[in-house]
């Protein structure tokens, strides 16, 4: 019995679906971006400075386990700091509820000399949503702002 629950909730987290909650809390400038990793639909939070006049330096704010990017305007200092200093800020979000509680970071957890440095699609799906989330901000960003490559 043990068994045949342990298979049971092995499929259910490969057939798990992700409901995106980014959000940019009215924060202006602000956008939220839907894209998928390949897998999954996924979203980034999208925060560009009123300030910024040119190409801009650019940040991704990653949060922590259980988390998400739904109160990315929410915070206050980084968005303040955005337009202080001109940089575009971009608040990632994890699959939710997908490969634990609430928002957890599909990142392989040994990284040594002997498994070398796993970053292929193959090792995660956050290679994918990474990948798509530097296109989605090339592409949402204003033109003349857009200096990701």
């Amino acid at each position: 019995v043990k068994v045949f629950a342990t298979i049971l909730a092995g499929a259910s987290a490969l057939n798990a679906t992700n409901t995106p909650t980014c959000s940019v809390n009215g924060a202006a400038g602000g956008q939220v971006v839907n894209l998928s990793d390949g897998k999954y639909d996924r979203c980034i939070s999208l925060i560009t400075p009123s300030s910024a006049k040119g190409p801009m330096p650019v940040l991704f704010w990653f949060h922590g386990s259980g988390g998400n990017a739904a109160h990315c305007g929410n915070q206050r200092d980084l968005v303040q700091l955005s337009e202080q200093h001109g940089f575009a800020l971009i608040c990632g979000e994890a699959t939710q509820d997908v490969f634990g509680h609430g928002g957890q970071w599909n990142i392989p957890e040994k990284i040594t000399d002997q498994t070398g440095t796993p970053c292929g699609s193959s090792d995660s799906v956050e290679v994918g949503y990474m990948k798509a989330g530097f296109g989605a901000a090339r592409n949402h960003l204003p033109k003349q702002m857009s200096s990701l490559e």
